[in-house]
């Protein structure tokens, strides 16, 4: 959201760094408008009942064909469909992966799955960061 978007540009340019390219969009699967329910402490996610409308884009449209090298997500359980709109950059450039894959009991097992068809030649590995399923990541090299 535009609050978060804020934030993040004057924390960067506050600590130094200005070698990066901050976009105003929401990773989904296309352009389109996306309802985003902010929650209290700076967290939000994709809602249909969320009163914020943001712009979502697909990472292949803003890349363009441009080379992917690596590709981090946590974003609140649109990761599926973020990678669905990365699915031309994941075919051409089998860019490392690190994917959240907790919000959603389906992501552990459609995630993978979407990516093997992507890219038979994935290496997969799960880790968990906590001793809970929260903070569970799906690297594929």
């Amino acid at each position: 959201d535009k609050d978060c978007y804020q934030k993040i540009l004057r924390n960067c340019t506050t600590n130094g760094i200005h070698n990066f390219s901050l976009l105003p969009y929401a990773t989904w699967n296309k352009n389109e408008e996306i309802n985003f329910s902010n929650s209290v402490g700076g967290g939000g996610k994709v809602s249909e009942d969320g009163r914020t409308i943001i712009a979502g884009e697909s990472i292949d449209n803003v890349l363009k064909g441009d080379r992917a090298t690596f590709i981090k997500m946590d974003v609140e359980g649109a990761e599926l469909k973020s990678l669905i709109g990365a699915e031309n950059t994941i075919k051409n450039y089998k860019p490392r992966l690190a994917i959240s894959i907790y919000h959603k009991p389906s992501d552990i097992y459609e995630i993978p799955q979407l990516l093997m068809e992507y890219r038979p030649d994935y290496r997969f590995y799960i880790r968990h960061y906590t001793s809970y399923i929260w903070e569970t990541v799906l690297y594929a090299i």
